[in-house]
């Protein structure tokens, strides 16, 4: 566009133009130019402009570029690749194979249920029951004349047909007998089983029989006069086992508790409380 040189005219005062004023372009010169921060240097800095540069050359204005780039970020990534979840799932896995497992004790030998024998003796003295068997209702042993037991607090005490108790008895919460006589039954409340630890009951030569919640039952075999048997009742990792125990000789009670360990426990009445 060429420029208007013509002086202003003073004649014409409601006319006014505004005259550009004239701006001191300065001369490209390329040793003026500052070269980029070296690479090495942690924070690039922008030179300085001397003036308007309309035609400058891209070099220089490219040269931040690298330095602008983003650090690969070390935060939470959703996009990652299966390359970085790979080293997460072998380290679980190797995590896993060297958490050392808890060693298994002793597994109970294989014994006969309930529901495959019928009658407790020489040839099947042992019964196992299951779970459910162990832990619901009462189990009821009839022709019993006496009944021991000892908690897992090794409590111990005895109790006869006919009243007769030696030792402490263990009472559940719900102030019944752990181990008990009702109606001339032996009953063991099973609700409570975690308490009991074992228990022996006696009788006076007839068979004794055993009945469970689920009217499963058996027998016992008497044995022969000169060899009595009795039952022995043990909790073995929550379940129970049943055992015919035949005696060298007939004993009294208190020989027989003796033989088989039960101790009776000192029982001390409790006391109320009270200051002086």
């Amino acid at each position: 566009m060429p420029r208007n040189t013509s002086p202003e005219r003073a004649d014409l005062v409601f006319l006014r133009r505004r005259v550009k004023p004239r701006a001191v372009v300065a001369e490209p010169v390329a040793a003026s130019a500052v070269p980029p921060a070296p690479a090495a240097a942690p924070a690039p800095s922008v030179p300085a402009s001397t003036g308007l540069d309309l035609g400058g050359s891209r070099s220089a204005a490219a040269a931040p570029a690298p330095a602008s780039r983003p650090a690969p970020s070390v935060g939470l990534d959703l996009g990652g690749g299966s390359g970085a979840a790979a080293p997460t799932a072998s380290s679980a896995s190797s995590s896993a194979a060297s958490v050392p497992t808890r060693p298994r004790g002793p597994q109970p030998f294989p014994a006969p249920t309930a529901h495959d024998v019928r009658e407790l003796g020489p040839d099947d003295p042992v019964l196992r029951l299951d779970t459910r068997q162990s832990a619901i209702g009462s189990l009821i042993v009839s022709g019993a004349t006496a009944a021991a037991w000892e908690s897992t607090d090794l409590v111990t005490g005895s109790l006869t047909l006919d009243g007769a108790a030696q030792g402490t008895p263990v009472v559940t919460p719900g102030n019944r007998p752990l181990v008990g006589f009702d109606e001339g039954d032996a009953i063991v409340a099973l609700r409570h089983v975690r308490s009991l630890r074992r228990a022996l009951f006696v009788g006076s030569g007839a068979p004794l029989g055993v009945q469970l919640f689920d009217d499963e039952s058996f027998t016992v075999h008497p044995g022969d006069p000169a060899h009595p048997v009795v039952l022995s009742l043990l909790r073995i990792d929550g379940v129970l086992e049943l055992r015919a125990e035949p005696l060298e000789e007939p004993l009294p009670l208190e020989a027989v508790l003796r033989q088989f360990g039960f101790v009776p426990t000192t029982s001390v009445a409790p006391r109320r409380s009270r200051t002086i």
